[in-house]
């Protein structure tokens, strides 16, 4: 009998998932393609929502192919019926920071027309149940948040615009990281009753994948906590998700002001501009600068024994997408026991790799109440192609609370503002 080690374990089970995937996701490609040769009267589009409300929460609801494009119909009638506003942008007493690009040239948003179209569970209830069965995605939306996360009316609306908007609408696929604070692993009913009992509401528990601290550390071995080692739980779910080309991980408290997939077509525009003879696409994306990180931040030191400081890649993690190719370098050095500060493992790992990295430059915005310290200018040395002298800081940075003053004003007054995305939002 063949023994193998715990890393040639790991390469052939994912080996064997590939196939069993690939054939699922072949059948269901099947299964879409005639479906969307049928011919649906209109007056049918609003059924589903229809069903979906006289649906009990504890019923499994098993979409059929005409029911795809049912959802599909629905999304695209309700977009047409939003107004259109291109140049009432009232920002007050805001103003863009100077050398910032607006990431959209599309139409402005009040709270009221992003937040509107969410404001039933009916639409959201149908994607949330029928996305993975409709859509045959190669890239998935991680959202980060915990079992007991504050759940508020503009959170719900929150999660709904982003499982329709970056999931349905991107062709992407959209789970929840659910993180529940427990240092021993967790059995598939242990899951379950904590996914129950958990604060989040029943609508989006089809997209959520529950895990504890101990689940990671059993995969890896080599973790401390979700604030040290987000990438960690990245890893896990994409070692144990083949299928998935491309990762993208958002945490719970970033708010983007336009609409979710205007956002990443924008940056697969970007990354056509920059690389117009690339076929890839880029390996590592952030919206923040991609820097070596400087002598007074002390997280570099965490890293120092795998990578020099010049070697070493840092960026904010609160938006964050990977490729395969990068997630298999991340899970190999995690194997080996080979670990550090969740900002600067993976995009270190890009960077020594000389994989494709991809900073997205977005408009940043500032008030009176605004001090130099939030912002920097330049951006930071060893900059990438397309990102020299670009400041960062102010409504997108890892603390501080201009971000949700902004959001706050164009909540409140029903300013039309331009596409922003944000962080921290804690309210």
């Amino acid at each position: 009998m063949q023994l193998y080690s715990r890393h040639e374990l790991k390469k052939k089970l994912r080996g064997a998932r590939e196939v069993i995937l690939a054939i699922i996701a072949f059948s269901a490609a099947v299964s879409c393609a005639l479906a969307f040769c049928l011919n649906i009267p209109r007056q049918r589009i609003l059924a589903l929502g229809e069903h979906i409300s006289q649906t009990s929460s504890d019923s499994v609801f098993v979409p059929t192919s005409n029911d795809c494009i049912r959802i599909a119909e629905t999304i695209s009638v309700r977009r047409s019926d939003e107004p259109k506003i291109f140049r009432n942008r009232s920002l007050g007493s805001w103003k863009p920071v100077h050398n910032t690009p607006f990431l959209s040239d599309g139409p402005c948003q009040t709270y009221k027309s992003k937040y509107t179209p969410y404001n039933d569970s009916s639409l959201s209830q149908s994607v949330c149940s029928s996305i993975k069965k409709c859509i045959n995605a190669k890239s998935v939306i991680l959202l980060r948040t915990t079992s007991s996360v504050k759940i508020t009316p503009e959170k719900i609306a929150f999660f709904r615009s982003l499982v329709v908007e970056a999931g349905w609408s991107s062709n992407q696929h959209v789970v929840f990281l659910v993180h529940h604070n427990q240092f021993e692993n967790s059995t598939a009913e242990q899951k379950q009753l904590i996914l129950k009992e958990s604060t989040i509401p029943v609508e989006f528990h089809p997209l959520c994948f529950v895990f504890t601290d101990g689940d990671v550390y059993d995969a890896f071995n080599i973790y401390d906590s979700q604030y040290f080692d987000a990438h960690t739980t990245f890893a896990y779910f994409m070692q144990l998700h083949p299928q998935y080309d491309f990762g993208w991980m958002i945490e719970d408290d970033v708010r983007y002001t336009g609409r979710w997939n205007e956002l990443f077509h924008n940056v697969d525009v970007l990354w056509r501009q920059r690389n117009p003879n690339k076929r890839e696409g880029p390996d590592f994306v952030s919206f923040e600068d991609i820097c070596e990180p400087s002598l007074d931040w002390e997280h570099y030191k965490s890293c120092a024994s795998l990578f020099p400081r010049s070697g070493q890649r840092h960026t904010l993690g609160v938006v964050v997408g990977w490729s395969r190719r990068l997630t298999d370098y991340v899970i190999e050095r995690l194997d080996r026991g080979e670990n550090c500060y969740s900002e600067i493992f993976a995009p270190s790992i890009a960077h020594n790799k000389s994989l494709n990295s991809l900073f997205v430059p977005h408009t940043l915005f500032t008030d009176n109440e605004v001090n130099k310290n939030l912002g920097r200018v330049p951006s930071c040395s060893n900059s990438l192609p397309g990102q020299e002298g670009t400041p960062g800081g102010w409504t997108y940075r890892c603390d501080g609370g201009t971000a949700r003053r902004f959001y706050n004003t164009w909540k409140i007054y029903g300013s039309c503002f331009p596409a922003a995305l944000l962080h921290p939002v804690k309210i």
